[in-house]
């Protein structure tokens, strides 16, 4: 399936585009998938979101060690149910997991999600570093501050 990458950085699925998402399959017999929203909330069909799974085959927590089991094996859906977080991003379609990520390789720029494998950030990277080589180095200083909202450290 291809999907269109930048609807994909604001979180929601538009099929058709440049970029190739295959899926995962459908889940396992007696285990539920579900996209979940960061409060819990059941995402939209066309919202990316993070992947839980439920069912006999997921464990109870991580041995002795019961802050990692709270956050990772206990999740709480807006419906009360316990999901196992898995720290991948996706969506289902047609009954089929699509993964698009993770959660921790996310970079959130002024309220956009840049996945570094979609090759949006080395777009912003590459426009930097010709203004840099060009001798525009308060352009290229003003670029990393709007591209990267990061502080800039000069030489």
């Amino acid at each position: 399936m291809t999907c269109d990458a930048e609807a994909l950085g604001r979180g929601r699925v538009v099929i058709g585009g440049g970029c190739e998402i295959v899926s995962c399959g459908v889940p396992a017999a007696d285990t539920e998938v579900a996209i979940l929203r960061l409060d819990g909330s059941a995402a939209a069909a066309d919202e990316v979101g993070e992947i839980a799974v439920h069912g006999p085959a997921v464990a109870a927590g991580s041995w002795e060690r019961p802050a990692e089991t709270a956050e990772v094996f206990a999740w709480r859906s807006s419906d009360g149910r316990t999901w196992l977080r898995t720290g991948d991003l996706g969506f289902m379609r047609a009954g089929r997991l699509y993964v698009t990520g993770r959660s921790k390789d996310v970079i959130v720029l002024r309220g956009r999600n840049h996945y570094p494998w979609l090759g949006d950030l080395r777009d912003a990277e590459a426009r930097a570093l010709r203004l840099y080589e060009q001798g525009k180095r308060q352009q290229w200083d003003a670029t990393m501050r709007l591209d990267w909202e990061a502080p800039v450290i000069r030489a």
